[in-house]
Order: C-alpha cells, then sequence, then structure tokens
C-alpha cells in the first residue's frame, strides 16, 4: 500500500477508499488491501467491486492466526481455522480478481512476505525501485512465501530470518496449459511437491520441481476451471 489509514477511523468505508486513491503517489501502481479479513464473504465482495485499485486480501497474517482464525488475533481455540485461505478460494470462486497477501505484520522475525518479480534494481535510484515495487503489486506479478525461520544451535532466530531460495522460478500458459518450476530448495527440505487448486478443490498434485495442468474448455470453448492456484513446498524426508 502507498497510503495508510490508521485504523478506527470511524467512517463509512467507500469514502476512506477514495480518499486512498486520491493520494496514491503512483498512478500506476500500488492500491489497497483488505486486511484481517475475519469477517464474512458478502463483506468483502463489494468492496473488491468497487474500484480495480482494491488488490486484495491477506491470506497469511503471522500476527492473525497464520491463514486466518475468524476469532481474531492469536485464536487457535478448536484448531487453526484457515480463515483467510478458505475466504481466498470463495472469493475466486465467484470469479473475481484478488490478490492474496502474505505478510509478518508486527513481527519482527516472524513469517510471511511477497517476492515480487522485477526487473533489475540495481541500475535504478529509491523513487524507481519503489514504482517498481508497487506496478508488481498493482499487476499481481508476485507471490506469497511462508518459510521456516533460521535459528542458531541455541534455538534463537538469526539472519537471514523467513528469507528463503526456494520459489517459482516459471508460471507461464501455454497450448492450454499451465506450466510451473520451482527452485532453490533447502538441502534440510530435499522433497518438492507441487499442487493445483481450482473451484473444486486440489486437482492435482506432482512430486517433482516442475508441473504442467491442462486447462480443459467445455464444449462452448470456456475454461471449466473458474480458477486454478498453485502451492509450491519443500520439506524433509520423512522416514
Amino acid at each position: 500500500m502507498q497510503y495508510r489509514l490508521m485504523q478506527g477511523t470511524n467512517r463509512p468505508w467507500r469514502g476512506v477508499f477514495r480518499e486512498a486513491f486520491e493520494k496514491l503517489q503512483h498512478p500506476d501502481g500500488g492500491g489497497m488491501t483488505l486486511n484481517h479479513p475475519t469477517g464474512k464473504l458478502a463483506d468483502y465482495l463489494p468492496m473488491l467491486d468497487f474500484d480495480p485499485r482494491v488488490l486484495g486480501i491477506k491470506v497469511w497474517n503471522q500476527l492473525t492466526s497464520g491463514f486466518g482464525s475468524s476469532r481474531g488475533f492469536y485464536d487457535h481455540s478448536g484448531g487453526p481455522s484457515l480463515h483467510f485461505y478458505k475466504l481466498w478460494d470463495d472469493i475466486l470462486r465467484t470469479g473475481r480478481r484478488c490478490w492474496g497477501f502474505f505478510v509478518k505484520d508486527h513481527n519482527t522475525y516472524g513469517r510471511g512476505r511477497n517476492v515480487l518479480l522485477v526487473p533489475k534494481l540495481n541500475a535504478m535510484n529509491a523513487t524507481e525501485r519503489e514504482a517498481a515495487a508497487l506496478r508488481a503489486y498493482r499487476r499481481g506479478t508476485f507471490f506469497g512465501s511462508v518459510a521456516s525461520l533460521a535459528a542458531s544451535e541455541t534455538g534463537e532466530v538469526i539472519a537471514p530470518y523467513d528469507r528463503s531460495s526456494f520459489r517459482f522460478s516459471r508460471i507461464i500458459v501455454k497450448d492450454d496449459a499451465l506450466h510451473v518450476s520451482v527452485s532453490g530448495s533447502d538441502p534440510k527440505r530435499p522433497n518438492v511437491q507441487i499442487r493445483f487448486i481450482t473451484d473444486q478443490g486440489i486437482a492435482s498434485i506432482v512430486d517433482a520441481a516442475e508441473a504442467a495442468f491442462p486447462l480443459k474448455r467445455d464444449a462452448s470453448g470456456r475454461l471449466e476451471a473458474a480458477f486454478v492456484r498453485v502451492e509450491a513446498f519443500a520439506y524433509p524426508k520423512t522416514h
């Protein structure tokens, strides 16, 4: 986000959104995120429909029970509810565009990052780098990462904290198929799995660093899946 509104404005959200959009630093970058989405699906659809610069929701927030609790901060009663995670798919099932954001929030050493796919930044000045990053958010050219925390032998959290080299290295649509590859797995986590999720749930699981998912069409030529989302995991040997 480029314009941060403090909590508790006690104002109708439409007016707050309009004011934020009037003060964007870069007209072609950044936008509004719906944070801590502990409510119901119907609460967020009008907000997403309000303006294309309403980009999406937080799917992972370290401060709000990770993938989300509808009960609020640090409430694990009854086990993890995955409220944000499920809400994201519910929104995507409606056919709406909704980016998913992953943040550590106020946790200095928490987990959750948005990995931006941007041009080489070393030739840019600070203003150009900021603009490139905000354009990536606007266009959705990023992916969310939840990585393990680095720790010393005594259990103290150390640099590089939750930074991980495990990432998507290729996501393209070609010949009516979604092609995905990952790279940079941790030696302690040599196993890799790629999952394709659609509006029908988990549609395909591939235990490899490369995978392709066919984008099937119905008799009229329309894509059968309302959306396709990709998850990748690197995990240790279990036996």
